[in-house]
């Protein structure tokens, strides 16, 4: 290149994007240890795309951890893969290692829903949904008798109600004891905003018969439940245990989860972002982006009111750098930025009134 270097000095240099590990879809089984020896060691956790996989572990196809995997991917849209911890033992001799200390050595793994992979205790799944409010994840159980297994009211964990069948099978089926594990697996096959866990069909899951009573006693408790409508299976209502919908709860971490990813992206590419307007509006470009890019998912396009004005399916609010105190500025800390956003919601009821006149 001889002395060019001495004209045009020109340096390239690859930046690595931040990468966000977190993922959205990612089904995770809490079960217990193999029933037997398998031909390779089980990682912390295992990663598997089929039940059979399991086999290598030392799984045979009676122990719950496969029964649950089966039902996962027997989901259509089906799970690609999904996540199996197998509990160590517990401090005393015969039991078995505490939910949350399971899960904390589960974290490090990309998951977000889990369900525990054999009959839990009242007290072990009280113990998932508190771990499950305090991680930001969604815990998901179903019960076939009596009440529900938990007595709080958790904004991460719903339940599910898979039992009154008629006829009543000796062995309850394999997709109603694992109903939560199906429900999970099938709605993780859409992406986070544009689903909604209403109305959804879930295979190898047999259907309730219940009263109006109990359907009345379980949507007064959150419960969701699978029936009949019109010769077609589905699951009702969709709802974690607070009243909320799961798809707005997974949506909300979602979209937390990328507002944090992108602005942290905006400033780690960057040298410095000045504490300035320029620097104030960086930050709002990215927040921006995010809710743009959520747009026709969870959050609502743009509309018109009866005059023409436009309807905003979110804003962002940034303060000015002026207005910011000296202070502020030495803390290096940016504060004031707001956004709100219309959520898209869904409709599962449809209220239709007509008249038929001559």
């Amino acid at each position: 290149m001889g002395n060019i270097d001495n004209i045009v000095d020109v340096k390239i240099s690859l930046e690595s994007p931040a990468m966000d590990s977190a993922s959205f879809s990612g089904l995770l089984l809490v079960a217990q240890k193999p029933s037997k020896v398998g031909t390779e060691d089980m990682p912390d956790v295992a990663v598997v795309r089929s039940a059979k996989e399991l086999e290598a572990f030392g799984y045979t196809t009676t122990d719950e951890a496969y029964i649950a995997a089966t039902v996962a991917f027997n989901q259509d849209p089906r799970p690609g893969k999904i996540y199996i911890i197998a509990r160590s033992s517990g401090a005393s001799e015969g039991t078995s290692e505490d939910i949350a200390a399971c899960l904390d050595r589960a974290m490090k793994n990309e998951w977000y829903g889990f369900a525990l992979a054999f009959t839990a205790t009242a007290t072990e799944t009280e113990a998932a949904a508190k771990w499950a409010e305090a991680n930001e994840k969604l815990f998901g159980f179903a019960f076939t008798t009596g009440e529900s297994p938990i007595s709080g009211t958790y904004n991460n964990t719903f339940g599910f109600y898979a039992g009154d069948l008629v006829p009543q099978p000796e062995r309850m089926p394999d997709g109603n004891r694992y109903a939560a594990v199906a429900f999970m697996a099938k709605c993780f096959g859409y992406d986070p905003g544009t689903e909604t866990w209403g109305l959804k069909t879930l295979n190898g899951v047999t259907p309730s018969r219940l009263s109006s009573t109990q359907m009345g006693k379980l949507a007064g408790e959150n419960i969701n439940y699978y029936m009949t409508v019109a010769n077609k299976d589905v699951t009702q209502d969709g709802k974690v245990v607070n009243g909320e919908w799961i798809d707005v709860v997974r949506f909300m971490h979602w979209l937390l989860n990328e507002v944090q990813m992108e602005v942290f992206q905006y400033m780690v590419k960057h040298p410095k972002v000045a504490f300035n307007d320029g620097g104030i509006t960086g930050i709002h470009n990215a927040v921006q982006s995010v809710l743009q890019g959520a747009q026709g998912k969870g959050i609502d396009e743009d509309t018109y009111d009866d005059d023409g004005n436009i309807i905003r399916g979110f804003t962002v609010s940034v303060p000015r750098a002026y207005k910011i105190s000296a202070a502020k500025k030495k803390m290096r800390k940016l504060e004031g930025v707001t956004f709100t956003a219309r959520l898209s919601g869904a409709i599962h009821i449809t209220e239709i009134r007509g008249t038929l006149e001559y």
